[in-house]
């Protein structure tokens, strides 16, 4: 299906279709552009396909809440493959019905469902009707630019000026904003060659608010480092019973131990062993954890024998000197509100 699409989007409906232990490889595989290795009935192989598209799905689920509920949990790199965008909007993905919608009544259920309902047929109408006609004009008006190395460079500069209106964080972010500044340039060439009835500069306010919706929803605790810091304070929560005195004076065995605790303030600080803090933050590299609960603020204390190091040596009773991860829970929560 992604070889039939290739260099053209792919329309994906209702994600939650997709079985959630799937969904993970399914946007790798779109992502990577490149099918497996096969074998004719000769035994020599056969061409590998190859791809590349834009993929768009929609879905009542985000791609991460859809995982979640087979137990997995989604990575950066798939996230950053399927952005999530929500359409809260007054008239659910649409904010102008232009003229078409019925009255909207937020009095009422049939009113605030009805008021996009004309629109919606009108486009459904409208798209089995026409369609492939756009594409293939877009594509003409491409090849019809002068096909030499400065056409190239002044697109490339056109692209570089594009990504330019995204105000870009982390390197994560900056990807994310590069598939938005490709359909806004893309946009703005169809308007220009007169392929669609919009104002020049339409196409990237678009794409900026789309942009800006992601990010908005992404920095509600979508992030990685979110997710991470969110994994290891709810292992707290809801594990403190396997963490053990580390003054040993528990007065019953603590089973399946996670670590130790001690007092700290108003509150604790969390020892962790190296598999309790694997276990809680499951599906992420050990590195990555500890790197973002350091940038957090919550990692206690450390050794200061070893450039880098965020473990530390503590002695505990009856077991001699262990090396652990020292949380602070407080400073977890105090990111997640930010």
């Amino acid at each position: 299906m992604a070889t039939l699409r290739n260099d053209t989007l792919l329309v994906l409906d209702e994600i939650g279709e997709a079985k959630p232990q799937d969904v993970g490889g399914i946007i790798y595989a779109l992502g990577n552009g490149t099918g497996r290795q096969r074998g004719k009935v000769s035994g020599l192989p056969r061409q590998v396909q190859k791809w590349r598209v834009m993929v768009l799905s929609s879905g009542e689920l985000t791609m991460s809440k859809h995982m979640e509920s087979a137990g997995m949990r989604s990575k950066a790199g798939q996230e950053l493959r399927l952005l999530d965008v929500p359409t809260y909007r007054r008239y659910g993905a649409y904010d102008d019905l232009h003229g078409l919608g019925l009255p909207h009544d937020n009095a009422s259920e049939d009113g605030r469902k009805g008021a996009g309902r004309a629109f919606a047929d009108t486009l459904k109408r409208a798209t089995a009707q026409h369609y492939g006609h756009l594409g293939p004009a877009f594509v003409e008006l491409l090849v019809a630019r002068e096909q030499t190395a400065e056409a190239a460079a002044e697109l490339e500069a056109l692209f570089a000026d594009m990504r330019q209106g995204f105000p870009i964080g982390t390197g994560q972010d900056a990807r994310a904003a590069a598939r938005f500044a490709i359909a806004a340039l893309a946009g703005e060439l169809a308007i220009k060659g007169e392929l669609l009835p919009w104002a020049q500069g339409t196409a990237i306010a678009a794409m900026r608010e789309l942009f800006g919706a992601w990010a908005e929803f992404r920095g509600r605790g979508q992030s990685e480092d979110a997710k991470i810091i969110r994994a290891v304070s709810t292992f707290i929560d809801r594990h403190a019973a396997r963490f053990a005195n580390i003054d040993g004076t528990d007065g019953a065995a603590v089973h399946d131990r996670a670590g130790w605790y001690r007092a700290h303030g108003d509150g604790r600080l969390y020892l962790f062993t190296a598999q309790a803090l694997a276990d809680a933050a499951q599906g992420f590299d050990t590195r990555r954890v500890l790197a973002c609960l350091d940038n957090a603020g919550a990692i206690a204390e450390r050794d200061n024998d070893r450039d880098g190091r965020l473990s530390k040596r503590v002695r505990v009773k009856g077991e001699g000197i262990v090396r652990v991860y020292v949380v602070n829970p407080a400073a977890l929560l105090a990111a997640l509100e930010e």
